[in-house]
């Protein structure tokens, strides 16, 4: 199975892009807030 292993970083928070044609939208997720988040906020 392929596998990445890189040295851990803890965030202070996430961002999400999204490109509609040529316009771009950006959000911050603030993950860090609460414990079930804080280390994958995708589920």
């Amino acid at each position: 199975m392929p596998t990445l292993f890189q040295q851990y970083v803890e965030k202070d928070h996430e961002l999400r892009i999204t490109c509609v044609g040529e316009k771009i939208f950006a959000c911050r997720i603030y993950s860090q807030e609460k414990e079930s988040t804080a280390e994958d906020m995708r589920f």
